[in-house]
This record gives C-alpha cells, structure tokens and sequence, in this order.
C-alpha cells in the first residue's frame, strides 16, 4: 500500500495527515490526496521515496509520499 503522509497546511488543506491506499497501477499524486480547495504549489514541497516531486508525479502502490509546507525565515 501506498503510504501518504501531510504536515502542516497541507494536511489541513487535504483533511488529513497519514493514510495508506491501495494503489491499482500508477496515480497521480494530485488524484489521490484530493485537496478541499486549491493549493499553491510554489508552497510545498513534494517528495516521492525521499526524492523531490511534484502533484504531478505519477506513484504506484509502493512508494511513500510526504507533503510539507515550505518554511522560511531569517
């Protein structure tokens, strides 16, 4: 199972911060976590099997997928 895992805004955008789904093929990240309302994409960071991603990328039923808002300060 595919494990999906959200901090920070984008959980709350998504209505959730962890789920395991049963992936039939490939998906795009976008299809299956399914955000409320839109989100700006410049603000997170995407990453598939610890490498960079984006909503876009295509999973299959055994990667990990972790979303994290982009943080910065000074």
């Amino acid at each position: 199972m595919a494990k999906i895992k959200l901090l920070g805004y984008p959980a709350v955008v998504a209505g959730f911060k962890e789920k395991e789904i049963k992936i039939e093929g490939k998906a795009r990240i976008r299809e299956v976590v399914n955000f409320k309302k839109e989100i700006n994409e410049d603000r997170i960071i995407v990453l598939v099997n610890h490498k960079p991603a984006t909503l876009n990328t295509e999973i299959t039923d055994e990667d990990y997928v972790l979303i994290v808002p982009v943080i910065g300060g000074g």
